[in-house]
């Protein structure tokens, strides 16, 4: 009863003022993990790999209006760095028809869902991009976990199944002002940042989801240096598990999940 409860709260506080989509985000939240599927949550039917994770996002961008600003120009540009299936775009789009978006995502079958949604919903000027942002410009192996969780793997990750997937570098696109810079890039974030430091002069604003890894060493107080030394005001949040001092992490899960907004005073 408590777990009904509790999904039902989700769904509530995902909609908000829109008690008409209730029903369809029930299914949602009824579909097993991993079972790819298609919604009209958003007003068009959308594709989605994973319903778990589509809500999750869903509730944030659509929900929360985290990604919510005034652009300072008519015809802004974004890159989204991690865009899934595309939540994120739609959303930008929606927001500022005028925008040019460049979108990156590296899982090969994730990838093939953000294009079929970007064409359905008849997007334009979206540049869809099947590379992982990276600090150079070549080939790594990756980790497609098939959710939202896929990541470059570093040298203690071998225990993970990988495939090649091609890297662009993201100090190479920071050439003309970018209006919004999303980067939700699971652990290659700090790497990327420190390499583009010198160009973040061009970003207006930027959110970055920061995520460390049990075992491996966290890069939190870099991140957020070079953040600051770039001239921008941070706003963060994230959640605290129950009893954090007696969470058990096993080497290579997640242990830290934190969304950094940076903008210019």
């Amino acid at each position: 009863m408590l777990r009904r409860f509790a999904r039902l709260l989700f769904v509530a506080r995902t909609l908000r003022t829109k008690p008409g989509r209730w029903p369809s985000a029930w299914r949602l939240l009824q579909t097993p993990r991993f079972q790819p599927g298609a919604t009209s949550l958003c007003g068009s039917e959308l594709r989605f790999v994973d319903a778990a994770t589509f809500l999750s996002a869903y509730s944030a961008i659509f929900g929360q209006d985290i990604f919510r600003f005034q652009a300072d120009q008519p015809f802004p540009y974004f890159i989204d760095c991690g865009a899934n299936i595309g939540l994120s775009v739609l959303y930008l789009k929606q927001r500022h028809p005028n925008s040019t978006v460049v979108a990156f995502e590296p899982d090969p079958s994730i990838f093939q869902v953000l294009q079929e949604n970007v064409h359905r919903l008849n997007l334009q000027n979206v540049e869809l991009r099947n590379q992982a942002v990276w600090d150079s410009e070549g080939e790594m192996a990756f980790y497609a976990e098939g959710s939202d969780s896929g990541r470059l793997l570093s040298s203690g990750d071998i225990s993970l199944p990988a495939i090649k997937v091609p890297t662009v570098s993201l100090r190479d696109l920071l050439d003309r002002q970018v209006d919004f810079l999303k980067i939700d890039i699971e652990g290659a974030e700090t790497q990327v940042l420190v390499n583009c430091s010198d160009r973040l002069h061009q970003v207006k604003r930027l959110f970055v989801e920061y995520h460390s890894y049990a075992g491996q060493q966290q890069t939190l107080h870099i991140l957020i240096s070079t953040l600051i030394d770039a001239g921008f005001r941070l706003l963060i949040g994230g959640s605290t598990p129950p009893d954090p001092f007696l969470q058990q992490f096993p080497s290579g899960s997640l242990d830290m999940l934190l969304n950094i907004f940076a903008y210019r005073p």
